[in-house]
């Protein structure tokens, strides 16, 4: 008897979408050709457009003959990569093209307005329907300027302080024209705002220096003022008539003083030596006078004569005795005239002595009007300092008003910009490139192609990706299914029960009711890598997005440990870095060799215990597992909310949630309803049999069955 099922289609391999693609081998090329064509017609059929381009260096054109007198220290400005981009929007600015629009008459010129002929019929179609802005609403300044604009590109070569002014029109020599144009235009500008910028200083200046002329004369008045009234005034030395004063009279004083003593002691000597040589006083030459002269003259005379009369003559002789009566005269008259020589010293020491202590007087009056003096000198000092700040001010403001009054005229100032390069006729049309565009429509109109055709083939359902979808049961065409129609009113869930019960509990019966019946679930084989690969791929796509996969372990005879199995499962997953947590309904764990005491399943569900108490660790991996707990209660509450909201929130914390249901049939199909998919082991027969009864409840999809021989490619299989 043919099988009721049979496998899905196979998928299409390569050579299979390669053999599609040959087949639609002259559909592609006719799509080729006429995309190339059509675009190789528009490059014959489009208006050309040709560029020119001018270049601008921007550097600092001041020369050591060029720059300011008050510049000459400084050094030139630099030019860095801010001041070249803000001259970059200097040069696209509106006001630069305003200037170029006015100088060349372009608001008359039918190429930048061609609102001037009216709207072509095509345009006005746009218009209507709203797929093109009315020029019409715009004015002929706007129109012109948006014209202009959208042929004009100006940018910054990298690295350089060089401006490219590029120009693209449908006329290579208006492009030039135009390009120069706004070069000039800008340079134009540039020498302008200096010009414009050197006038408001002038007039400053002019305005400043004015005023300071006022207030220097003013200064220096008010110097001239407090000179004349406070008596500050100046010798040819610089010096004031006090000062001066002071000085001369210190001097005299000085002198004055230095008489009374040299009279004094001249005196004092001449009294000495008449004391001490009696009538034969002899006075030094400085002393000396004609008359003392004289006396002493005559009186060398007479000893002479008295010495040479004494050799032939007795000392009473009468002419010895008169010379020596002589002698003895002239010795009295030379003590006399030296007694009023020293008598002369003393009076001029006394008029010395007098005429230094006028002196003293007057040096002590001037030394009075001297602090007086330095007290006003303090005040002067700090007016002329005014007056020369005034000066100064005037004098340096008169150095910068000759130097604005000289670079007045903007065709004298020197810019930071010049022309490296004007832009030239350029005969070489920059668009349409016939070549290029060519190549590139052949290239896309190709890859177009393909991609046509094998999104076309995707859509169909002709390529799939063996790695991750499962063989999938499906229902032959020509056979009728055998299935169990779903739960209603009627047949209500108690019914599937007792189905499920009486198949688990007699596998002769399954045999019999279903003799004829191919496998109805998906069966992998634990121990082929391929096959764990698929059984991976199968349950990832049971899982909801965002959460944990959950899968409910059951055996469909009581030879077979679903505990077993399931543990090794997620043992395995566990391992190769999954978060997996088992939970153990009945008691299963115990007999695979991990327990634990405490709380588990049961008291979750009724709300005694938390998961940190009945959350426990796998000795053996990185597995958490649940234990069934102390509690039996009613299975039929793990159909309740409670039991859904703790599946639910471990699905939230694990990668995947591994519920033990066993063999307990009335327990597999309570839990059917709150996991994504059903694992089953145990002989094939009762497995149909049980996923035939278990289909009236969830899809077939989410049923799948294993062989558990061998586990050795379990972890292995896992997808990282």
């Amino acid at each position: 008897m043919a099988s009721p099922y049979v496998q899905a289609p196979q998928e299409i391999s390569l050579s299979h979408l390669l053999g599609r693609l040959w087949a639609m081998k002259f559909g592609m090329a006719l799509f080729v050709i006429v995309l190339t064509g059509l675009v190789y017609l528009y490059t014959q059929t489009a208006t050309p457009k040709y560029g020119a381009e001018a270049q601008i260096l921007i550097e600092a054109q001041e020369t050591a003959f060029t720059r300011p007198e008050v510049q000459q220290g400084e050094a030139a400005p630099s030019i860095d990569e801010r001041v070249v981009a803000s001259q970059v929007q200097v040069v696209r600015s509106r006001d630069v093209a305003e200037q170029v629009i006015e100088r060349l008459n372009l608001r008359d010129d039918r190429r930048f307005d061609p609102a001037l002929d009216g709207l072509s019929l095509i345009k006005s179609v746009l218009v209507l329907f709203g797929l093109s802005d009315d020029p019409m609403l715009l004015s002929p300044e706007e129109r012109v300027y948006r014209e202009f604009d959208r042929g004009l590109s100006v940018y910054n070569i990298v690295d350089s302080s060089v401006i490219v002014v590029r120009y693209e029109s449908t006329d290579p020599e208006l492009a030039a024209q135009l390009a120069n144009a706004v070069v000039e235009v800008y340079l134009a500008a540039q020498r302008s705002t200096q010009a414009t910028n050197t006038r408001s200083a002038t007039s400053f200046l002019e305005t400043e220096i004015a005023q300071l002329r006022e207030q220097v004369n003013e200064a220096e008045a008010a110097v001239a003022r407090y000179r004349s009234g406070s008596g500050l005034f100046l010798d040819t030395n610089d010096r004031t008539l006090s000062t001066q004063q002071l000085s001369e009279l210190s001097s005299e004083l000085t002198r004055a003083r230095a008489e009374e003593s040299t009279s004094r002691s001249r005196a004092e000597e001449i009294r000495s030596l008449i004391a001490q040589q009696g009538t034969r006083v002899a006075l030094p030459d400085s002393f000396s006078t004609p008359l003392t002269q004289r006396l002493q003259e005559e009186q060398a005379t007479l000893r002479a004569r008295v010495a040479e009369l004494s050799a032939t003559l007795l000392p009473a002789h009468p002419r010895l005795q008169e010379l020596n009566a002589q002698l003895s005269d002239l010795g009295g008259q030379l003590r006399a005239e030296a007694s009023r020589i020293a008598e002369r010293f003393d009076n001029e020491a006394r008029v010395s002595a007098a005429r230094a202590a006028a002196l003293q007087d007057e040096l002590a009056r001037l030394s009075a009007e001297a602090s007086r003096v330095a007290e006003a000198e303090v005040e002067l000092r700090a007016l002329e300092r005014e007056a020369a700040a005034q000066r100064d001010l005037l004098a340096s403001y008169l150095v910068r008003f000759r130097e604005a009054a000289t670079r007045d005229e903007a065709a004298d100032l020197p810019t930071n910009a010049r022309i490296i390069q004007t832009a030239q006729i350029e005969r070489d049309a920059i668009f349409p490139q016939t070549l290029p565009m060519i190549m590139i429509a052949f290239v896309g109109s190709v890859a177009l192609a393909l991609l046509g055709v094998t999104s076309h083939a995707i859509l169909a359902g002709a390529v799939r990706d063996e790695s991750l979808d499962a063989v999938e049961p499906r229902m032959a065409p020509e056979q009728e299914p055998v299935s169990v129609q779903p739960a209603s009113a009627a047949h209500s869930s108690n019914d599937a029960v007792a189905r499920l019960q009486s198949m688990a509990q007699s596998s002769a019966a399954s045999q019999t009711a279903v003799p004829a019946m191919a496998p109805m679930v998906r069966t992998y084989t634990l121990s082929d890598l391929q096959e764990c690969r698929l059984l991976f791929a199968h349950l990832h796509r049971l899982a909801q997005p965002g959460v944990g996969t959950r899968i409910t372990m059951g055996a469909a005879d009581g030879q077979t440990s679903a505990g077993d199995v399931g543990l090794r499962l997620a043992r395995a997953m566990a391992n190769a870095g999954r978060s997996v947590v088992m939970m153990d309904c009945v008691g299963d764990l115990r007999s695979a060799g991990i327990s634990a005491d405490g709380p588990g399943f049961y008291e979750l569900i009724m709300g005694t215990a938390g998961f940190d108490a009945a959350l426990h660790k796998d000795p053996e991996s990185p597995l958490h597992f649940v234990p069934s707990g102390f509690t039996q209660a009613d299975r039929s509450m793990i159909a309740d909310d409670a039991a859904d909201l703790v599946v639910s929130a471990l699905a939230e914390a694990y990668d995947t949630v591994i519920v033990n249901a066993g063999s307990d049939a009335q327990l597999l199909l309570e839990c059917a309803n709150i996991n994504d998919g059903m694992v089953l082991c145990g002989e094939p027969e009762r497995i149909d049999a049980l996923a035939h009864t278990l289909a009236s409840i969830v899809s077939r999809e989410r049923i799948l069955s294993v062989r558990p021989h061998a586990h050795t490619a379990l972890q292995a299989a896992i997808p990282a």
